[in-house]
């Protein structure tokens, strides 16, 4: 379906907007509908719905939700809404709030659930936001439930393609989906098409064990059990929330024709980028175990025994665009013979881990290299590409608690003291947060207590080995903040690696690759080196747009890209419109996906500027956003047209587009003169009432004007929001131009 860009675009839309009814059903629901949609919404007390789920959603009569299906429900666990107001009503869109989550015993669960329901020309829109009132343990998650028989294929996509393509008809499986954008529901009559414009808050459970019914659930809030965890192994690793926080979601329900799952499944979407920088797939690479044993300052010698350490080097500088964390820890086994050696005691391995302190026992070449690391300090060429990291202490620092603890006992006391203990020997180094970012795992052993020490000590990211098991991105949320998780996978261990990140990349996912250096490059072989090497040169092969970053810039670029909320898109004329919230740093990605051609000679333009780097991939824009603040921000992409020549313009008078359009404060407009005329330029609101008059039957000289309208009235008060007409008259002609005021 192509976006069209008639004259009578903006008025179809208005007819559509003034002739949209709301109403309630017999059962004291409420309906939203329009001439050709027709939605119920649960908002009344009804055992077997929850409030505010969707009960029936009708295009031209077709039902998309059927009584049988559970639509788009709110749940806690067993904790649902099951009452609330209806706070606001307008032609085009309802607001229903439910004051408490309670579950089948009567227990309130303090969440509050605002959710805006808002009828288009082509679906619905559904903004959630559940504010917490008091400190809530989500203890079996918080999910946005749809179940349906309605479909025979779900396809899950995002910016670089098909993720997955999910038959209903089989059953017996488990789908855990993330940094997705859309997932189409289809079969043979109908397709409905649910959009996510935030990756970062798209994560997906999609099961369908029972034949032809699958069962999809937006994951709001994450709760697991704890990975490979003994007794006692303590609360789930679930979210726990404190006042004031609050989650937003924000779905649109899509309704489009039966076409292939890589069309476009409506005029055009925006959405935010999973990844900085226009990228489409991500590398983050975390090499463990970086010893000082057998690690030597690059300038203080060529040292034949350290093949391991320069191949490692070498890796760096055969790929330009490579990055790569250094997991510290205080002297690892490097060989399997390290063992023998009298600088360790006797037993086994693990008692050979963290038995020498970092701070104490380093060589002094070896910490003031760590530093030029963490400095960016360039004496070889790679400094700026490593980043350091920390362990964990393999298993904990000079075997004070039980020398096999590795995290995986629920002991909140323990950790802190571990975790505590770890910083303060990097701090005695001189190494900085900068340094302590990530955190990866011993073994991935660890409870919840773990979780809550490292968000307690300002981590932003820590791993666990989970590949093709659940979403590569979690978030966990604490008492005292929140902290990501990603899923790594041990390809530098492992015989075959390349299939494996190959088959992540090709559908757009993170991959998180680690491993020892001194496996990955089989103690020093050139053999091995070139096999690895190959590994990552294939993948920038077959993958052109694919960027490296550290790990905790994932974390970071996911936590601020988790707080931008949208408000609209739009078309208005001869431009595409979306607004939107939230900061932006690290070269913020907005997506536009769309059959029709952008202008090649205008730029799009945020907040005014011009938005210099674009990159197009088929029906997909990419735009690289600069530094913003707060916002609100409007974002502008022009559609392809011919450039305007003044000196082509058939008639004497012209009155270009005004700039910025839509517009919050002031917008401007640029008349062209070719001969002198008496000139009016007004403006009227879409009831013809004059609003505000710039220029009246004024007398102009052959040349351009430009005249600025500061969005006030002829009486100074400040003029709604809204779509208004400026109608220039000159002499025996007159022309008008559509303009939208936003707050």
């Amino acid at each position: 379906m192509y976006v069209r860009r008639t004259a009578s675009l903006m008025p179809a839309a208005i007819f559509l907007v003034l002739n949209q009814l709301l109403a309630q059903s017999e059962r004291g629901n409420l309906i939203l509908e329009n001439q050709e949609i027709r939605v119920e919404i649960n908002t009344s007390e009804n055992a077997s719905k929850a409030f505010g789920e969707i009960i029936s959603f009708q295009h031209r009569g077709i039902d998309y939700i059927t009584e049988s299906d559970v639509g788009f429900a709110i749940k806690a666990g067993a904790f649902v809404p099951k009452s609330g107001e209806l706070s606001e009503v307008s032609p085009t869109s309802a607001k229903l709030i439910s004051r408490t989550l309670v579950n089948p015993q009567g227990e309130n669960l303090p969440v509050i659930t605002t959710t805006l329901y808002q009828l288009l020309a082509s679906g619905l829109k559904i903004d959630l936001t559940f504010t917490v009132t008091d400190t809530v343990d989500f203890i079996d998650g918080l999910n946005l439930r749809y179940t349906s028989t309605s479909w025979d294929t779900v396809v899950s996509r995002n910016q670089s393609g098909i993720d997955a393509t999910i038959p209903v008809l089989q059953s017996g499986k488990v789908y855990y989906e993330a940094l997705n954008q859309i997932y189409e529901f289809s079969n043979q009559d109908k397709q409905l098409n649910l959009l996510i414009r935030n990756p970062y808050q798209s994560m997906a459970n999609l099961n369908n064990r029972r034949k032809r019914i699958i069962d999809f659930d937006l994951i709001v809030l994450w709760a697991i059990e704890p990975l490979k965890a003994k007794e006692p192994k303590g609360p789930k690793l679930a979210s726990m929330i404190v006042p004031g926080v609050e989650l937003r979601r924000e779905l649109e329900l899509i309704l489009g024709n039966r076409f292939p799952a890589t069309s476009i499944p409506e005029n055009y979407h925006f959405y935010f980028s999973a990844y900085p920088n226009s990228s489409e797939q991500i590398i983050a690479m975390a090499f463990d175990d970086i010893p000082f044993k057998r690690w030597v300052y690059p300038l203080s010698s060529d040292d034949p025994n350290t093949p391991v350490q320069k191949y490692l080097i070498r890796l760096l500088e055969d790929h330009p665009k490579m990055k790569m964390s250094w997991v510290v820890v205080p002297d690892p086994i490097t060989s399997p013979g390290a063992l023998a050696t009298p600088d360790y005691p006797k037993g086994e391995w693990w008692n050979a881990h963290g038995y020498n302190r970092l701070a104490t026992a380093a060589p002094d070449y070896y910490k003031k290299w760590l530093l030029d690391i963490e400095n960016d300090r360039v004496i070889l060429g790679y400094e700026h590409r490593v980043r350091l990291a920390a362990h964990g202490y393999h298993h904990t620092p000079e075997m004070e608690w039980d020398p096999a603890h590795e995290f995986q006992y629920y002991d909140p006391y323990g950790h802190e003291m571990t975790i505590r203990k770890m910083k303060e020997d990097y701090e005695m180094i001189g190494l900085t947060k900068k340094s302590l970012r990530w955190f990866r795992f011993p073994g991935f052993k660890h409870t919840r207590s773990t979780i809550e020490a490292l968000i307690r000590h300002d981590f932003i990211l820590f791993d666990s080995d989970r590949y093709y098991r659940y979403p590569p991105v979690v978030l966990y949320y604490s008492d005292e903040g929140k902290i990501w998780n990603i899923s790594v996978g041990w390809e530098g261990d492992s015989p075959t690696p390349y299939s494996r990140m190959h088959d992540i990349l090709s559908r757009g996912k993170i991959v998180m690759t680690a491993g020892h250096p001194y496996r990955w490059f089989d103690y020093g072989s050139d053999e091995a080196y070139a096999k690895r090497s190959e590994q990552f040169s294939k993948a920038a092969s077959d993958f052109p747009q694919l960027d490296y970053l550290f790990p905790d810039d994932i974390g970071t670029f996911a936590d601020e890209t988790y707080d931008l909320a949208n408000f609209s898109q739009t078309v208005i004329d001869s431009s595409y419109y979306f607004s939107f919230s939230g900061k932006t740093t690290l070269g913020q990605t907005i997506v536009l996906e769309t059959q029709q051609q952008i202008s090649t000679h205008r730029k799009a333009r945020i907040d005014g500027m011009d938005v210099e780097s674009q990159r197009v991939d088929g029906d997909k824009i990419f735009f690289v956003l600069p530094e913003l603040g707060p916002g609100p921000h409007l974002f502008e992409v022009p559609f392809a047209s011919e450039p305007v020549d003044p000196d082509a313009l058939i008639t004497d008078f012209h009155l270009f587009p005004n700039s910025p359009n839509p517009f919050s404060g002031s917008t401007n407009f640029l008349i062209r003169l070719r001969r002198e005329g008496t000139i009016s330029l007004e403006i009227f609101d879409l009831l013809g009432r004059k609003v505000k008059t710039l220029l009246l039957n004024q007398r102009l000289e052959t040349g351009f004007f430009e005249l600025t309208w500061n969005g006030r009235t002829d009486s100074g008060e400040r003029a709604a929001n809204g779509v208004y007409i400026a109608r220039m008259v000159a002499e025996m002609s007159q022309q008008t131009i559509k303009l939208v005021k936003l707050r």
